[in-house]
C-alpha cells in the first residue's frame, strides 16, 4: 500500500493499464493489472497515483492461515470475528484476525443494501457461497493479517 505507480511500474511487470468500474459500481477508477509470475492482481490507484488497495481474484495468493479466494463461507464461520455486509453491488466480510483484508463474498442470504451480519447470522445462509475476491487494503489498526 502507498507504493507509487512509478515504483510498481519499475518493481513489477505492469500488464495493463486502465480504468474499470469500482468493486461496487459507484465510480470509475483507475486500476494496474500486476504479473506477479505464478499469477496476477489488481492495484487500485488512489487520487495521488499510489496503491491503495489490491484485489486478489485467483486461489493462489492465500494467508498463512489458508484464507484464499474459494474458501466457503462454511470454513469462514469457524474463524473468530466473522461479520458482514451488504454494499451498493456486492457482500463484503470480515475476519478478525486478517486486519486490512476485506473478502467478498459471492452471494447472500437475504438483506438489502446497508445491513449488516454477524457469524450467527452468517450461519443461516446457503452453503454454496464463497470468497470470491479478496480486497487487500492494509490494516490501520497496528495488527498485522
Amino acid at each position: 500500500m502507498g507504493v507509487s505507480r512509478a515504483e510498481i511500474t519499475r518493481l513489477c511487470r505492469v500488464i495493463r493499464d486502465t480504468m474499470v468500474v469500482n468493486d461496487d459500481y459507484v465510480e470509475m477508477e483507475r486500476v494496474l493489472v500486476i504479473d506477479l509470475g505464478s499469477d496476477t492482481v489488481i492495484a487500485a490507484l488512489g487520487a495521488d497515483t499510489s496503491i491503495s488497495r489490491i484485489d486478489v481474484a485467483h486461489s493462489r495468493f492465500r494467508t498463512r492461515d489458508g484464507l484464499r479466494v474459494g474458501t466457503s463461507l462454511q470454513s469462514l464461520l469457524n474463524r473468530r470475528g466473522l461479520s458482514a455486509g451488504i454494499g451498493e453491488a456486492t457482500v463484503q466480510a470480515s475476519v478478525a484476525a486478517h486486519c486490512g483484508l476485506t473478502l467478498v463474498l459471492s452471494g447472500k442470504g437475504g438483506g438489502q443494501q446497508g445491513d449488516e451480519f454477524t457469524r450467527d447470522q452468517l450461519a443461516h445462509w446457503p452453503r454454496s457461497i464463497h470468497v470470491k475476491r479478496i480486497l487487500v487494503h492494509g490494516c490501520r489498526s497496528g495488527n498485522a493479517s
